[in-house]
């Protein structure tokens, strides 16, 4: 289940969503029981100029019922980033994550292990050894 909605303010655009994700086990899984988890956040564009956006935005996931769990996994997410546009095709742009985790989750055999941060699959999917991880990006996007 998911909901979200946004606001335009002409030059600036908010918005707000939020998620119930349950993963069930499938047949061929390690896992064998059921977890869920409470998504909501919270995000912001301003159209500084006609060529330079910059974005924010704030995420909380809390890990709902996991079998064997009492201190559920939180996850904060924050994010900052400016887009400037070259012209109507190119685009540059510098992106920064920052991931915090606390409590319990399970590992993929399904033992509780401490939570751990994965910013981004921009890092591959890989989850950092600690609660916390940071990403910076910087790019170019070429529109077709």
């Amino acid at each position: 289940m998911a909901a979200g909605a946004t606001w335009d303010f002409g030059p600036a655009i908010v918005g707000a969503n939020y998620s119930n994700v349950q993963y069930k086990a499938g047949a061929n899984s390690l896992y064998s029981g059921t977890a869920t988890f409470n998504i909501a956040g919270l995000f912001g564009m301003w159209k500084v100029q006609p060529h330079i956006h910059l974005f924010a935005g704030y995420s909380y996931t809390r890990g709902g019922h996991v079998d064997g769990i009492e201190d559920e996994a939180q996850y904060h997410n924050v994010s900052l980033g400016a887009l400037y546009d070259l012209s109507k095709r190119s685009t540059v742009y510098l992106l920064a994550g920052y991931q915090h985790a606390s409590g319990m989750t399970l590992d993929a055999l399904g033992k509780p292990v401490a939570a751990t941060a994965s910013v981004s699959d921009k890092g591959d999917g890989h989850s950092a050894a600690t609660q916390s991880q940071a990403i910076v990006s910087f790019g170019f996007r070429e529109r077709f």
